[in-house]
C-alpha cells in the first residue's frame, strides 16, 4: 500500500485509507489520526475518522465524522458510501442514544435498499442489536447474525456481533455471560 501511495496514481487514496486502517487495527491511533487529513474525499477521510473515534467511546466525534461522511457522499451522489456512513452513524449512536438510533436505523435500511452491500447490511443488523441491548431477543438474534455472517464469508463482522452481545450482557448486569463473551 505504501508503494501505491508513493506512486500517486488513481489508487493512491484507497492505499492511504488502507494504511490508516492498518494503523488503527494495529493500535497505532496517533498514526491513524495523523493520516486522516491526508485522505481527502476519495480516501473517505470522514468515515476513517469516525471509525477511529467510536471504539474509544468518543461518540460525539464519531457522529460528527459519520454525519460529514454522509453529507459528502450525498453531495457527490455516492449511494454506497452514503449508506455506509449512515449505518456507521447508527452504530455509533446505538451505544449512547437509543432513541436517535431508532431514527437512524430506518434511514440506513432505506439507503441500503437496492444496493449490493452485504457487509454493511449485516453491520446495520448489528447496530439494531446494540440499540436493543437489554431486551429478551438479543441473544437469539445475535446467534442468527453469526450464522448469516459465516454464510456470507465475512468473519471480520463476528467481532461486532460479540461486541453487541457484550454490551447487551453489560446492560443486563449479566456478569457471567459478559465474562464469557469477552473471553471469546
Amino acid at each position: 500500500m505504501q508503494a501505491v501511495t508513493d506512486a500517486g496514481g488513481r489508487l493512491a487514496p484507497k492505499a492511504r485509507r488502507g494504511l490508516a486502517n492498518l494503523a488503527r487495527i494495529s493500535g497505532d491511533f496517533p498514526a491513524a489520526l495523523a493520516a486522516v487529513p491526508t485522505l481527502g474525499r476519495e480516501g473517505r477521510r470522514h468515515r476513517v475518522d469516525g471509525d477511529i473515534h467510536w471504539p474509544h467511546g468518543n461518540i460525539a466525534q464519531a457522529v460528527t465524522a459519520f454525519t460529514a461522511a454522509r453529507a459528502e457522499a450525498e453531495q457527490h451522489n455516492a449511494a454506497g458510501e452514503r449508506a455506509i456512513a449512515q449505518v456507521r452513524l447508527a452504530l455509533a449512536v446505538a451505544f449512547t442514544d437509543p432513541d436517535r438510533a431508532a431514527d437512524e436505523l430506518p434511514l440506513a435500511d432505506q439507503l441500503l435498499d437496492g444496493l449490493d452491500q452485504r457487509a454493511t447490511t449485516l453491520l446495520a443488523h448489528i447496530a439494531a442489536l446494540i440499540n436493543h441491548a437489554g431486551t429478551d431477543d438479543v441473544t437469539d438474534r445475535a446467534q442468527s447474525l453469526h450464522t448469516n455472517i459465516d454464510n456470507a464469508g465475512l468473519p471480520f463482522l463476528t467481532r461486532f456481533t460479540e461486541l453487541a452481545l457484550a454490551f447487551h450482557h453489560a446492560v443486563r448486569g449479566d456478569h457471567h455471560n459478559l465474562t464469557a463473551t469477552l473471553g471469546r
